[in-house]
């Protein structure tokens, strides 16, 4: 039975646990978890009005640097799953684990495709232009300021002792290039996958399933350095809802929305003209649909193992705030069909072929962002877990 901690910047949540297979772990090892939310960013939980999940014996919440630094100092832990980023704080909790020789492992699990360098730049200076106009440039430049002490990462040995990779994309990361062991599995979403093979069916007619993304109400948008005037509004919805009114009407399918689980209800039941909304049932509703619309969601991995057809929509909308021209590098990739909701076609939607997969396009992206060819078919957490276990 191995120790393990789990370290967190961010307010550790319900998803957390069922995502880091707290449970599973639980039956092999000694499982602990540390939110350091509360003094990193005291803003975000103040912003969410966080409050710590009930039944979470193994979670504690640290809110000062005095609790930090007793409770690091007495923490009796072999390894540690770092969930921070790259900021000053999270630096400072690195080195001190450093110091007491824990071992540091490293998750890569749902890595997003890249954009090729074009497509890298007109996105830079797009976001330049709109950091400037938000008032959020000293934010970036504070941000490649921290450039050099990533780099000391390496030069004081700060490197993940392990590294779990999903596809072979992980290749390309530096903390899967400096790691010292590489444990070769799959994403999260792949974990839903395999537990969701044998569902029921949720609806009993065919349907589309739209993946919200919460482009209207997320509550992270100020958190990541965006304004709340980047937030979709009502022309963004009314373009979403005229096309699914005419899909349905045109191809005789009904379309139903995966809500985003960070979305509020209330606010896309409105935006979202009463249509059918289902959360927490991503995968479920994207398993049993004939089509499955989206934008840029990292939930269209569900399409890509089930082989649905995936249809990327843009609009307007994401062309003013930078994002078009990675659907378009997202749908070339998977050779997908990419949709302009502002510039619909005049004639019928049935003349489109909507339902066209590329499966070696999604083959390929299976591989490379998903899972490695021949790891076991079991949860992510059960493979690392075997791993450290038989050492």
């Amino acid at each position: 039975m191995r120790k393990i901690v789990f370290i967190t910047k961010s307010p550790f949540s319900q998803r957390d646990y069922r995502s880091f297979g707290i449970e599973l772990l639980s039956k092999e090892n000694e499982i602990q978890i540390l939110d350091f939310s509360e003094w990193i960013v005291p803003k975000i939980r103040e912003a969410q009005k966080y409050t710590l999940p009930s039944g979470m014996q193994k979670l504690k919440s640290l809110g000062n640097f005095l609790e930090v630094i007793v409770d690091l100092r007495n923490l009796q832990a072999e390894y540690y799953v770092d969930y921070l980023e790259d900021d000053l704080k999270s630096l400072f909790i690195r080195f001190f684990l450093k110091f007491k020789n824990v071992k540091r492992v490293y998750v890569i699990s749902g890595p997003m495709p890249g954009t090729n360098e074009d497509i890298k730049e007109n996105i830079f200076f797009r976001k330049l232009i709109r950091a400037y106009k938000e008032g959020r440039l000293m934010t970036g430049i504070h941000a490649k300021m921290l450039a050099p002490l990533k780099r000391a990462f390496i030069y004081f040995g700060i490197v993940p002792d392990i590294v779990v990779c999903s596809g072979s994309n992980c290749n390309s990361y530096s903390h899967a290039q400096s790691s010292k062991v590489i444990i070769w599995a799959h994403t999260f979403d792949y974990d839903i996958y395999l537990q969701n093979q044998n569902t029921e069916q949720l609806l009993s007619n065919n349907y589309a399933v739209f993946i919200d993304q919460a482009a209207g109400c997320h509550p992270d948008v100020e958190h990541i350095g965006l304004d709340k005037n980047s937030l979709a509004g009502k022309d963004y919805y009314t373009t979403m809802n005229f096309f699914f009114d005419r899909f349905e009407k045109e191809m005789g399918l009904e379309v139903v929305i995966a809500g985003h689980p960070k979305a509020d209800p209330e606010f896309n039941k409105q935006m979202f003209a009463n249509r059918k909304l289902f959360y927490n049932k991503t995968a479920q509703l994207i398993k049993d649909s004939k089509i499955v619309f989206e934008h840029t969601s990292t939930a269209r991995s569900f399409a890509i193992l089930w082989g649905k057809p995936i249809v990327c929509l843009t609009s307007n909308y994401f062309k003013a705030n930078g994002q078009h021209n990675y659907l378009i590098y997202s749908s070339q990739l998977l050779d997908t069909k990419l949709i302009n909701l502002d510039e619909l076609p005049t004639s019928s939607l049935a003349k489109i072929d909507w339902f066209r997969v590329n499966r070696e396009a999604f083959q390929k992206y299976k591989e490379e962002f998903l899972k490695m060819p021949n790891t076991p078919e079991l949860p992510l957490w059960q493979i690392f877990s075997d791993y450290i276990n038989s050492k």
